[in-house]
């Protein structure tokens, strides 16, 4: 069965599914600067969330006391797997040399949550 991936249309019934296995939230390390525009983008995608969280490196996501993490970054995913954290792996070409036992690899959303569900 193969999964699309998140549009316009289903992004916010996927966070809501997410929601149903526990607390989501959107934690970035983007510049303070473009908070506002990440802010405005997912209230008018109607991204569902708990919190809005900014570190100001990547990598120190994995300090944070959470039990997933779904992230694109290869240097985050290292640091989430030292710190013995659940890893899925979004899929990017700049990602594709991280490989590990411990990391789920996803291409959708929708993976994440079938991943969640077992």
């Amino acid at each position: 069965m193969g999964s699309i991936p998140p549009t316009e249309d289903n992004l916010s019934i996927l966070t809501q599914n997410l929601s149903d296995f526990g607390q989501v939230d959107i934690v970035t390390a983007r510049e303070l600067s473009t908070d506002s525009f990440v802010k405005n983008w997912l209230k008018l995608h109607d991204v569902t969330y708990q919190n809005y969280v900014s570190v100001i490196d990547g990598p120190m996501k994995a300090d944070l006391d959470y039990d997933v993490f779904i992230d694109d970054s290869p240097l985050n995913a290292i640091k989430f797997l030292k710190r013995k954290k659940n890893v899925f792996l979004y899929s990017q070409p700049w990602n594709q040399h991280i490989s590990d036992q411990n990391i789920q690899r996803i291409s959708t959303l929708t993976e994440a949550i079938e991943k969640l569900k077992l």
